[in-house]
């Protein structure tokens, strides 16, 4: 008898610890999940940020990539540049998605033309390498970090937000060097050198306006 009671004794004290022990494990659990979705937290802005530097990347290949097709385009068409960039499909660029940023937002989204960079139409493969060819068209395009700009040599920049206003400078400038250039094509170099001299980009330019080599 006493045999049994001791039996059963026993076992009613491993019963009774059952439930500590499940709790035990229960928080163990919950610990391990919350420390994941802490980890997590820490970084996913890190692996947003690779994500973007790697379209950034690949933003400024195609860029790369239609320059040169527009620059092929020019060596055929008596270095007139394309004049637009569907232009440029399918004999010199055959890739539709060459023309869409791949870091493009929703809210900025792709023209209805089919692309999201804007072309600056009116310029031959003899202007100097520094006049701005293409350009993203919206800074959403890299969750307003800034933007890719190609110019007439095919070399493409990254241009932060903070430098919208001097780029935008830049480009009115631009316009109104060739504006000047088609009224009076006989001081083409004049005007060309004028604007080298203002705006001279990044890439370089040559005493005459012409990007350095």
């Amino acid at each position: 008898m006493s045999y049994e009671r001791e039996g059963r004794s026993s076992r009613s004290g491993k019963g009774s610890r059952l439930p500590w022990i499940l709790a035990g494990c229960g928080a163990a659990v919950l610990l391990l999940l919350l420390v994941g979705a802490v980890l997590a937290a820490l970084m996913l802005p890190a692996l947003s940020k690779a994500r973007e530097s790697a379209r950034r990347a690949q933003c400024k290949a195609q860029l790369r990539q239609i320059g040169v097709g527009a620059v092929t385009y020019a060596a055929d068409h008596d270095g007139k540049l394309p004049p637009d960039l569907e232009s440029l499909m399918p004999e010199y660029i055959d890739n539709p998605r060459c023309f869409v940023c791949p870091s493009v937002s929703r809210d900025g989204g792709a023209a209805s033309s089919g692309t999201s960079y804007t072309y600056v139409p009116g310029l031959d493969a003899a202007m100097p390498g520094g006049f701005v060819l293409a350009c993203d068209a919206d800074v959403r395009n890299h969750h307003g970090q800034g933007f890719n700009v190609l110019f007439v040599d095919a070399h493409v920049e990254w241009w932060p937000a903070s430098r919208r206003e001097e780029f935008d400078a830049l480009l009115e400038a631009q316009k109104k060097a060739l504006e000047n250039i088609r009224k009076d094509p006989g001081n083409r170099e004049k005007y060309l050198k004028e604007y080298g001299a203002k705006h001279a980009p990044s890439s370089g330019w040559g005493a005459r306006g012409a990007p350095a080599r």
